[in-house]
Protein backbone atom coordinates (compact mmCIF):
# COMPACT_ATOMS: atom_id res chain seq x y z
CA UNK A 1 0.00 0.00 0.00
CA UNK A 2 1.25 3.50 -0.78
CA UNK A 3 0.47 6.53 1.34
CA UNK A 4 1.48 10.12 0.77
CA UNK A 5 2.56 12.19 3.78
CA UNK A 6 3.65 15.80 3.98
CA UNK A 7 6.73 16.68 5.99
CA UNK A 8 8.94 19.73 5.95
CA UNK A 9 12.03 19.85 3.77
CA UNK A 10 14.25 20.02 6.85
CA UNK A 11 12.67 16.94 8.38
CA UNK A 12 12.98 15.07 5.09
CA UNK A 13 16.68 15.92 4.85
CA UNK A 14 17.21 14.63 8.41
CA UNK A 15 15.27 11.44 7.62
CA UNK A 16 17.31 10.89 4.46
CA UNK A 17 20.53 11.33 6.44
CA UNK A 18 19.44 8.88 9.17
CA UNK A 19 18.19 6.35 6.63
CA UNK A 20 21.41 6.54 4.63
CA UNK A 21 23.50 6.01 7.77
CA UNK A 22 21.41 2.96 8.65
CA UNK A 23 21.60 1.58 5.11
CA UNK A 24 17.83 1.68 4.59
CA UNK A 25 15.37 3.72 2.57
CA UNK A 26 13.39 6.63 3.98
CA UNK A 27 10.26 4.54 3.47
CA UNK A 28 11.73 1.74 5.60
CA UNK A 29 12.76 4.26 8.25
CA UNK A 30 9.29 5.81 8.47
CA UNK A 31 7.56 2.41 8.42
CA UNK A 32 9.81 1.12 11.18
CA UNK A 33 9.23 4.15 13.37
CA UNK A 34 5.46 3.94 12.94
CA UNK A 35 5.49 0.22 13.79
CA UNK A 36 7.63 0.91 16.86
CA UNK A 37 5.23 3.58 18.09
CA UNK A 38 2.19 1.45 17.40
CA UNK A 39 3.58 -1.62 19.18
CA UNK A 40 5.16 0.13 22.16
CA UNK A 41 2.99 3.18 22.90
CA UNK A 42 3.50 3.07 26.67
CA UNK A 43 7.00 1.69 26.72
CA UNK A 44 9.74 3.37 28.74
CA UNK A 45 11.82 3.07 25.58
CA UNK A 46 10.24 6.33 24.42
CA UNK A 47 11.17 8.28 27.54
CA UNK A 48 13.81 10.93 27.20
CA UNK A 49 17.18 9.53 28.37
CA UNK A 50 17.62 12.26 30.96
CA UNK A 51 14.25 11.37 32.55
CA UNK A 52 15.40 7.91 33.64
CA UNK A 53 16.91 9.10 36.93
CA UNK A 54 14.18 11.52 37.97
CA UNK A 55 12.53 10.33 41.15
CA UNK A 56 14.95 7.45 41.58
CA UNK A 57 15.92 8.62 45.07
CA UNK A 58 12.53 9.91 46.15
CA UNK A 59 12.33 7.27 48.86
CA UNK A 60 15.41 8.88 50.46
CA UNK A 61 13.84 12.33 50.86
CA UNK A 62 13.79 12.16 54.66
CA UNK A 63 17.40 10.98 54.81
CA UNK A 64 18.49 13.73 52.42
CA UNK A 65 16.72 16.31 54.58
CA UNK A 66 18.41 14.95 57.71
CA UNK A 67 21.85 15.11 56.09
CA UNK A 68 21.26 18.64 54.83
CA UNK A 69 20.29 19.73 58.34
CA UNK A 70 23.49 18.19 59.75
CA UNK A 71 25.55 20.03 57.15
CA UNK A 72 23.74 23.30 57.90
CA UNK A 73 24.29 22.81 61.66
CA UNK A 74 27.98 22.14 61.15
CA UNK A 75 28.87 24.65 58.46
CA UNK A 76 25.99 27.10 58.42
CA UNK A 77 27.43 29.51 60.99
CA UNK A 78 30.33 31.59 59.71
CA UNK A 79 32.67 33.12 62.24
CA UNK A 80 33.35 36.80 61.52
CA UNK A 81 37.11 36.17 61.95
CA UNK A 82 37.01 33.56 59.21
CA UNK A 83 35.72 36.05 56.66
CA UNK A 84 38.91 38.10 56.70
Amino acid sequence: MKTVIEISDGTLKKAEFVAENRGITVSQLVSGLIEELAVLPNSKQHEKPWMVGFGALSDLAEENHRILELIEDEFGVVDENDRR
